[in-house]
């Protein structure tokens, strides 16, 4: 799945050719054999002269590191996730919605204001208001047998742990959506949880004051 996001990450900005084969390889060469690990990839379109003129043809650079697992606090999942709505809001940007580019410095401003607040995630909003998702993460709402996540249409990350809980949404009885959610949706839900590649679903127990 990170692959797949990858690939299309790459077509839509023009970003290539991306020998997946060989980044598979690489993967595999390089990643241990028991336990876990976390393996990140960043793949940029390569050097280039001063400007924005990309060159071209580009030549892609690679860049694989490799970490030690990072554990959770078991209290994410037994007790759920603090969480407040930041003052921060995302901008709309159609091009770059769903993506995970480098391009994140509105999420590190979001975590800036969590500062000292004793929080483990917040809330993003657009600038018209609906929801955009964690700041390292998505969110879903659960509304009876309806699971509702924002669209990342506008803004927003296609998280792969996301995709996972969107396909598999009605193996449980929910019916899965991508929505414009706002805010008060949120709060009148009966579930939230959180979702990211690393910790997996967290349930989120407090939202602001709620």
């Amino acid at each position: 799945y990170h692959l797949d996001r990858l690939a299309l990450g790459c077509r839509r900005l023009a970003i290539g050719p991306i020998d997946m084969n060989a980044i598979r390889t690489e993967i595999s060469a390089h990643v241990r054999t028991t336990g876990r690990a976390i393996v990140k990839l960043i793949v940029t379109r390569g050097p280039g002269a001063r400007g924005y003129r990309p060159p071209e043809p580009s030549e892609p650079t690679r860049i694989l590191g490799i970490s030690s697992w990072q554990g959770y606090p078991r209290s994410y999942y037994t007790d759920g996730l603090r969480v407040r709505v930041c003052e921060l809001r995302v901008g709309e940007s159609p091009a770059l919605a769903g993506l995970k580019h480098l391009c994140r410095l509105e999420q590190v401003l979001a975590q800036i204001e969590l500062r000292g607040h004793g929080l483990e995630h917040g809330l993003l909003l657009d600038t018209n208001g609906y929801v955009v998702g964690g700041t390292s993460g998505n969110v879903f709402a659960v509304r009876g047998s309806n699971l509702l996540t924002p669209s990342v249409t506008r803004n927003g990350i296609a998280g792969v742990m996301r995709r996972v809980v969107l396909e598999n949404a009605a193996a449980v009885g929910l019916a899965a959506a991508e929505s414009n959610l706002t805010l008060r949706e949120l709060q009148r839900a009966d579930e939230l949880f959180m979702t990211n590649a690393v910790f997996g679903i967290c349930p989120i127990a407090k939202l602001d004051e709620q």
